[in-house]
C-alpha cells in the first residue's frame, strides 16, 4: 500500500441566493441564518438586486413584496424579463392572497411570510433553486436543438417517413 494520501477535492461552493429586501436588520438575520447552506448576497432595493443581477447571474432570489421604489411584482417581472430561470421565492409580512397568485402568475416559484422557520426557508429555498436547475437545463437543451436543427429534423422526417399502412410486409419464412 502506497503512503500517500489522494489529494482531497475542494468541497462544492454553497448556491447563492440574494436577497433583495429593504429591512436591514432582517437581511442581517437571514445572513447569519442561512450561512452554513448558502451563500448570501444583499441588496436593499430592488434597483440594486437588478442591477446585481445584470452584473453577474445569480440562480435564486428571496424577494419582499412591499418595498419603498419598485414594488416586489415589478422587480419580479424584470427579473423574469433577465432572465426566466432565476428561481424567485416571495416573501412578505403581509399575507394577501391576491398579490400572492398575482406572484405565482408572474411566476414566482414559492411564496413565504415573513417571519418563516429558518429549516422551512433553507428547504422551500434549495427546492427552488432544483427546480430552477432543471428549468436551466430543459431551456439549454431546447435551444441546442434548435441550433443544431434537431427538432426541424425530427418533424421532416416524420412528415416524409411512410406510414405503417403504406409499408410491404414482410413476411418470414423458416
Amino acid at each position: 500500500m502506497s503512503s500517500r494520501q489522494r489529494p482531497q477535492a475542494p468541497p462544492d461552493p454553497l448556491p447563492r441566493v440574494l436577497v433583495i429586501d429593504d429591512d436591514e436588520g432582517l437581511c442581517t438575520a437571514l445572513t447569519v441564518a442561512l450561512e452554513d447552506e448558502f451563500t448570501v448576497e444583499i441588496a436593499s432595493s430592488g434597483t440594486e438586486g437588478l442591477a446585481r443581477l445584470q452584473e453577474e447571474p445569480i440562480p435564486l432570489v428571496l424577494l419582499d413584496i412591499r418595498m419603498p421604489g419598485m414594488p416586489g411584482l415589478e422587480v419580479l417581472r424584470r427579473i423574469h424579463a433577465l432572465d426566466p430561470t432565476i428561481a424567485v421565492v416571495m416573501h412578505t409580512v403581509r399575507h394577501e392572497v391576491a398579490v400572492v397568485v398575482r406572484a405565482m402568475q408572474d411566476g414566482a416559484v414559492d411564496f413565504l411570510p415573513k417571519p418563516c422557520d429558518v429549516d422551512v426557508l433553507c428547504a422551500r429555498l434549495h427546492q427552488a433553486l432544483r427546480r430552477a436547475q432543471r428549468r436551466r437545463r430543459c431551456r439549454q437543451a431546447s435551444a441546442h436543438r434548435r441550433a443544431s436543427g434537431q427538432s426541424s429534423y425530427l418533424r421532416q422526417g416524420r412528415a416524409s417517413s411512410p406510414r405503417k399502412s403504406d409499408r410491404p410486409r414482410t413476411t418470414w419464412q423458416r
